[in-house]
């Protein structure tokens, strides 16, 4: 039938293409018939991405046929052929056109399943490789999700919160304080975090060490950190961990005793919510310091009063950022200058 379609609007197709000096003899191969499908195409003036055919007795579509089938844009389907993902069963030599075969349709239809699932593209073409590893990258997606879950159900709670004390005026109810920070004895961990989620892995391996050497803790509890970065980081933290103790005990390599002085002046903000929050305090306090005259003599800290050990909603946790400062001297006003 390719052929016969061919011939009859022959003179039309040699008035097109000789002007490219392109002969197309007239053979029953399946790939010929392929390509004169393109040539009649080409003669109408229609647009090949419209037509499929079936010539040898395979069903090949267009990529726009494939794209309209699995509902995804010719420009997903040429990216997946660029990855790798999905390459056409067959591309032509002269027109560069796409056609895919019905063979295909459960390679993409498995594709799209994961996409929606949210998987990365690379972790979809690992698993087509290697099916066996489909249930190990399924149970990372599930837990990645599960994750992602928790994070916004914390920030609805934030906006909820938040919302709260916009409506009963409280956004700025929580008052900056002046106070003495008392001399203490510490056991100190110092040592670089990957990130601040760390914390609960190391406080309870330091509490650990405290309770081997018999360590006990002052009454009230003082538990602080002191960040030791000339700068914020979100990774590679040099933080000092400190809890206030009676009195010295053994040393190991990483748990050392040690006093840490009276601090006579300190600026101190409580903060409530997650630690994730807590960039809105130290925002508010370092402002707080700069308008009232202060300047900032120490690293910060912060001190822990309720936390994941005592609350379970990270809404309830209380924090306390302490920033040592002194009230600078003002200059006595010179006349005629207009200024200090």
């Amino acid at each position: 039938m390719c052929e016969r379609i061919v011939k009859r609007l022959a003179g039309v197709v040699n008035t097109e293409f000789l002007q490219f000096g392109v002969s197309y003899s007239l053979c029953p191969s399946p790939r010929i018939q392929n390509n004169y499908v393109y040539l009649l195409d080409f003669a109408l003036g229609a647009n090949s991405i419209l037509f499929s055919t079936s010539c040898a007795g395979v069903k090949m579509y267009s990529i726009g046929e494939f794209s309209k089938i699995n509902r995804i844009t010719p420009k997903t389907l040429r990216h997946y052929d660029r990855i790798g993902l999905l390459k056409p069963d067959r591309v032509d030599d002269w027109t560069g056109y796409r056609s895919y075969s019905a063979a295909q349709l459960p390679r993409i239809r498995r594709i799209l399943e994961l996409r929606e699932m949210g998987l990365p593209l690379n972790e979809i073409g690992r698993a087509l490789v290697n099916i066996d590893e489909l249930a190990a990258i399924l149970h990372l997606q599930e837990n990645r999700l599960e994750r992602n879950l928790s994070e916004t159900a914390g920030r609805i709670k934030r906006v909820r919160k938040y919302l709260e004390k916009l409506q009963g005026g409280e956004e700025m109810k929580t008052e900056i304080t002046i106070k003495e920070l008392p001399e203490v004895i510490v056991a100190s961990m110092r040592t670089v975090v990957p990130g601040y989620e760390t914390y609960f892995d190391i406080v309870p391996k330091m509490g650990e060490y405290m309770a081997s050497v018999g360590a006990v803790c002052r009454e009230p509890e003082y538990c602080f950190t002191i960040y030791h970065d000339g700068e914020y980081r979100d990774s590679d933290i040099d933080v000092e961990i400190c809890e206030a103790v009676v009195s010295p005990c053994r040393e190991s390599d990483k748990v050392k005793f040690k006093t840490v002085p009276r601090v006579s002046t300190a600026a101190c903000l409580q903060h409530r919510g997650s630690y994730e929050t807590l960039r809105t305090s130290y925002n508010r306090l370092f402002g707080w310091i700069e308008a009232n005259g202060y300047r900032v003599t120490d690293n910060p800290r912060e001190s822990y009063i309720d936390g994941i050990w005592n609350r379970e909603d990270p809404a309830d946790w209380l924090t306390e950022v302490q920033v040592p400062v002194k009230k600078q001297k003002t200059l006595p006003r010179q006349e005629g200058t207009g200024g200090y």
